[in-house]
């Protein structure tokens, strides 16, 4: 037997019938009639899990639009074009201290000058005779964090005019706008293939109580160029734990690009381990690093591709990550030489993957599901609270760390319910079902009353009609409402 889909009047009467009969029951129960107990226990396995993307938030507002056409926005000025390949392997290994073996301890005064001595910084020798040295202080000015390449052979570069009688010179500055201080290991690297006449030099610190920075810097024999910085409040465990950024091959030309970690930790408050997780991926093109965004390939692709590719877009806005992915790569695959289609896969499949990570290691599991789009397996979080027990917020939330902001939570819960159901129209109704379950539950912990509820409850029925979820939950707002 099929069930089907009910018309919107039809479903309209069918919610009103179904409040009318549960107001009536309700009513004319004795004072012996109680709700069901609500008990608190622990959450329940995920009922049923999105396949997650191979390898790897979206805003808790409205989604945005989708862009129509491709965009590549600079992060920093450089320099020309290159010519040789960043990549991505580290080469040489950091020092958080001075103590540098080039021209036996030659460098070691003329360091200690240069920064100021309560700094935090660290020397590396990434090719003969140059090391790069990181820190606070000269010459750039007190209270600057600098970079600097050092030789330790007394010559000067390329016309540098600092040689030391000494046995060393500095060659170059450059000031990083990311701020911070190193941290405690492998606080600089330099990407294999690194020479005296051009290196990729990577600096990883930290920043207030819990961010982290990056640094991305090219030597090219004569200048050194901050090419990024990036910072993020969160303590990096969405690209790479501990970094704020990290330099991966995603496409397999050898070439890696940059995936930086853009995740807002204060969703809620900053310990409440409830954050809004996001990534995005730069490529490189010569000496900069461009942001790559989302995009509808043109026409040529086909009819096909562009329905595929305009899906993944929908489905990527509302945060319905695994849905993204699965379209973005039927797309791809439908036009494998369309470079726009490739990226919005690399894409999608970067920034699901962080939402999906952060889910992973959310305090409050079901609402860590719901903001990586997997809805249904947000309802087998919450299968550890009787279903009536659900219609109490602030009983879902006890013991948890949003507790006392209940009306906060199910704002949210109503504005993804109501942007994940926009781009809703291609999946089946198992799939909208969960959406239309907790946005109905939203309606309803908002004060919005019953029947508003109601609806949205009654067109969950289908993704449930084999248990009692549903039928529990309509009785309960009646019994409460009436």
């Amino acid at each position: 037997m099929t069930l089907l889909r009910p018309l919107p009047r039809l479903r309209a009467l069918l919610a009103a019938a179904a409040l009318a009969a549960i107001v009536a029951a309700a009513c004319t129960a004795t004072a012996d009639d109680a709700a069901p107990p609500v008990e608190q226990a622990a959450p329940a396995a995920a009922e049923t899990a999105v396949e997650r993307p191979a390898q790897p938030a979206a805003s808790p507002s409205a989604a945005p639009a989708a862009a129509t056409a491709a965009q590549a926005e600079p992060v920093e000025p450089t320099r020309p074009a290159a010519t040789i390949a960043v990549r991505a392997a580290a080469g040489a290994t950091p020092r958080k201290d001075l103590a540098v073996s080039l021209a036996g301890g030659a460098l070691d005064a003329p360091l200690a000058k240069a920064f100021y001595m309560f700094a935090d910084y660290a020397a590396l020798e990434f090719a003969p005779e140059l090391l790069v040295a990181w820190g606070l202080g000269a010459p750039l000015g007190e209270y600057v964090i600098s970079a600097s390449i050092w030789s330790a052979d007394g010559k000067s570069v390329k016309g540098s005019a600092e040689g030391s009688a000494t046995g060393a010179s500095r060659l170059a500055s450059a000031e990083l706008g990311s701020g911070g201080s190193l941290r405690s290991d492998d606080a600089i690297r330099a990407v294999e293939g690194a020479t005296a006449e051009r290196a990729w030099l990577e600096a990883f610190g930290e920043a207030g109580a819990h961010g982290v920075t990056y640094d991305l810097l090219l030597w090219d024999g004569a200048a050194l160029v901050a090419v990024v910085g990036h910072f993020t409040a969160a303590p990096g465990n969405v690209v790479a734990p501990g970094a704020a950024a990290q330099l991966r091959d995603l496409d397999g030309d050898d070439d890696p690009e940059l995936v930086i970690d853009r995740t807002d930790p204060y969703l809620f408050y900053y310990t409440s381990q409830i954050w809004h997780a996001d990534a995005a991926v730069l490529r490189r093109e010569g000496d900069e690093f461009r942001e790559v965004t989302l995009a509808a390939p043109d026409a040529s692709v086909g009819a096909e591709a562009l329905a595929e590719a305009a899906a993944a877009l929908d489905f990527a806005a509302a945060g319905w990550w695994g849905r993204a992915l699965e379209r973005a790569e039927a797309a791809a695959a439908l036009a494998p030489d369309d470079e726009t289609l490739r990226w919005n896969a690399i894409v999608i499949r970067e920034r699901g993957g962080a939402a999906l990570r952060e889910a992973e290691r959310s305090s409050v599991g079901w609402l860590g599901a719901l903001l990586a789009g997997e809805w249904r397996g947000a309802i087998g979080q919450l299968r550890g609270v009787p279903h009536v027990g659900w219609l109490s917020l602030e009983q879902v939330l006890r013991d948890t760390p949003l507790a006392g902001l209940e009306a906060e939570v199910a704002e949210l819960v109503l504005q993804r319910g109501t942007a994940a159901l926009m781009a809703a129209e291609r999946l089946p109704v198992q799939d909208t079902a969960p959406v239309y379950l907790l946005r109905g539950l939203a309606r309803w912990w908002l004060g919005e009353g019953m029947l508003p509820a109601a609806i949205d409850l009654v067109e969950a029925i289908p993704g449930y009609w084999r248990e009692t979820t549903v039928f529990d939950l309509l009785w309960g707002i009646g019994y409460r409402g009436g």
